[in-house]
């Protein structure tokens, strides 16, 4: 039984380094070809940065039909116009939810400070109001501006060919 029991111990003991030698082969073998990928990767990558850049510059070098240019245009305007609106309106939702929070936070005064509290609290809505109304007015004029330029472009362009 003894003997049983000294092989059963030497055979764990080999089993142990043989699980050591093949992790330690593994390691070194994961590290060589790691590395390998990784420059692999990186090349793949860098032609790929080559080939976005080729392909942007050469839809830069190419020039949009009169009529692209004012599809294009007219797509902006709309996205400009669309893009106003709504931070038109986050403006205004925020500058009403702050004037009913000065509202709000005012009921506690005496009348006549609540009166003079509210008094302010309206007139820097107003303010934002009037400030957010033109900043609108602008963004709309440059977008229209922008695509009343390309219409011209694209008229000139058809009239004269």
């Amino acid at each position: 039984m003894t003997s049983l029991q000294n092989e059963r111990g030497a055979s764990l003991i080999g089993y142990a380094l043989l699980i050591s030698l093949i992790s330690v082969v593994s390691f070194v073998s994961i590290r060589a070809v790691g590395s390998g990928t990784a420059s692999g990767f990186n090349s793949v990558v860098t032609s790929l940065n080559d080939t976005t850049a080729t392909t942007e510059a050469r839809e830069e070098e190419e020039e949009l039909s009169p009529k692209e240019k004012w599809e294009q245009a007219k797509r902006q305007y709309r996205d400009a116009i669309a893009a106003a609106r709504a931070e038109r309106r986050a403006k205004l939702q925020a500058a009403r939810a702050e004037y009913r929070a000065a509202i709000a936070a005012n009921r506690s005064l005496p009348w006549f400070q609540r009166w003079r509290a509210n008094r302010t609290a309206r007139a820097e809505y107003r303010a934002t109001v009037r400030q957010a109304n033109n900043e609108y007015r602008a963004a709309v004029r440059a977008a229209r501006e922008a695509r009343n330029a390309a219409r011209a472009e694209y008229k000139a362009a058809t009239r004269g060919g």
